[in-house]
């Protein structure tokens, strides 16, 4: 039987309408798929917010839901993300660490959490094997 194993990725965000801006410009990511125990808190997490479980379209979640996911899972992010290509005011670059703790980064850090649960999660054909 062949499996799909879920791998290390980058992705490029679409806030703030990052993915207009010129390729040099834009904010991108590299994620690492979650571990299954952090997968199952994610999806835990999506679901108590109301959200989902997998392909969570995140730029549609309320404050509320997201402010479940940001206090319940935000602490994943260290972990499966690093960004690059954010900078500050000063034009220093922002970490991920940072990125988790701003509230100016809320829905990225929201639709970064998203895309980890997408990832990581089985794929329907390996649901059927």
């Amino acid at each position: 039987m062949r499996v799909k194993l879920s791998r290390p990725q980058s992705y490029i965000p679409e806030f703030n309408d990052n993915k207009l801006l010129p390729e040099n410009e834009q904010i991108k990511a590299d994620l690492t798929p979650l571990k299954l125990g952090d997968f199952l808190d994610l999806a835990e997490c999506f679901q108590r917010a109301g959200a989902g479980q997998q392909q969570v379209d995140t730029a549609r979640l309320s404050v509320a839901q997201m402010k479940e996911v940001i206090l319940s899972a935000g602490r994943l992010l260290p972990t499966y993300a690093v960004i690059h290509g954010l900078i500050d005011e000063t034009g220093q670059p922002l970490t991920i660490n940072e990125v988790g703790t701003q509230p100016a980064f809320i829905p990225l850090s929201v639709e970064l959490l998203g895309k980890l649960s997408e990832i990581s999660a089985p794929t329907e054909g390996d649901a059927k094997n």
